[in-house]
């Protein structure tokens, strides 16, 4: 605590440019301690609310693997390395 004659310290303000600081093991454990925590009382003490919002959290996850699975999927250029299909057999095929 400081004295009452003592001058107060200028707090310079955080550089934009440093590189952010990384995140203590301890507080990644005790995040991963409360989600933990968060996830057994969801399933032990309020299944009624996740029994509720389970379809929608599948939906939800449907959704989600749908988009990242078929990434690029609607691009049809022919370029190289593009195989062909739209009705042409390739050669070889069907002999």
């Amino acid at each position: 605590m400081p004295c009452h004659n003592e001058t107060p310290r200028k707090v310079e303000p955080a550089d934009p440019k440093a590189p952010p600081q990384p995140v203590s093991v301890t507080l990644k454990w005790a995040i991963w301690a409360f989600i933990v925590l968060i996830a057994a009382l969801l399933l032990f003490e309020h299944r009624l609310h996740l029994n509720v919002i389970l379809p929608w959290l599948l939906l939800g996850g449907c959704l989600v693997m749908h988009l990242l699975m078929h990434r690029g999927h609607g691009r049809h250029d022919d370029g190289p390395g593009h195989a062909p299909h739209h009705g042409k057999e390739q050669e070889g095929r069907g002999r």
